[in-house]
């Protein structure tokens, strides 16, 4: 780990617990002190409906089952993230326009919890077969109404979900590109919190 000058704070170390399948290729998503990565559908048949996680504390791996098996096996657009603290899944539905959000707790025996259920057909002209969906972060502050940011991979626009109003509003469109390889991939500075309070540094 690097401090802000560059210097190393923590070397790196090779964890010797065994990693149960091959996650290599996906983005991997801190949530507290844990890591999650998507099952690559891509390496291995069958498909599993898996996520792998890394316990950063205890240094070991566990699998988070799916909270839906049959969007996996349909072939849904499904992502995972870190929202409030918690890791989500988005599951969106082909040709329904639609979008369930999931949520859950660190620690190998939470369970998955319904937060959201979104209508996508509320996003004019959007178009689930051609458009990748993505949510990329949320605003909440204070009384204010809370909103959902979501990337559309077509054009590269942001739009803004109302929580309490179920609407959207359009945002800026982003200058990244105008390819599905220019999806934003959420910034999140957790690293810090590895660190055991044994490792001080003077």
């Amino acid at each position: 780990m690097l401090s802000e000058t560059g210097h190393m704070i923590t070397p790196w170390k090779t964890i010797e617990d065994a990693v149960p399948f091959n996650a290599s290729g996906n983005p991997g998503f801190i949530v507290g002190k844990a890591c999650y990565w998507l099952d690559d559908q891509t390496l291995r048949l069958p498909m599993m409906m898996r996520i792998l996680c890394l316990d950063l504390d205890s240094e070991t791996f566990y699998i988070v089952d799916y909270p839906a098996p049959e969007s996996y096996e349909n072939k849904h657009d499904m992502h995972i993230g870190e929202l409030k603290g918690k890791l989500f899944m988005t599951d969106t539905f082909p040709n329904m326009l639609k979008m369930d959000i999931w949520e859950r707790e660190n620690g190998k025996y939470s369970n998955w919890e319904m937060k959201y259920c979104i209508d996508l057909s509320l996003i004019d002209g959007f178009d689930d077969v051609f458009s990748e969906l993505k949510l990329i972060g949320y605003i909440s502050e204070g009384d204010q109404d809370e909103m959902l940011m979501f990337q559309n991979s077509e054009e590269n626009e942001v739009f803004y979900y109302d929580v309490e109003a179920k609407t959207f509003k359009e945002g800026h469109q982003l200058e990244v590109g105008n390819s599905i390889d220019s999806m934003i991939f959420p910034y999140t500075e957790k690293f810090s919190s590895i660190r055991r309070p044994a490792e001080r540094i003077d």
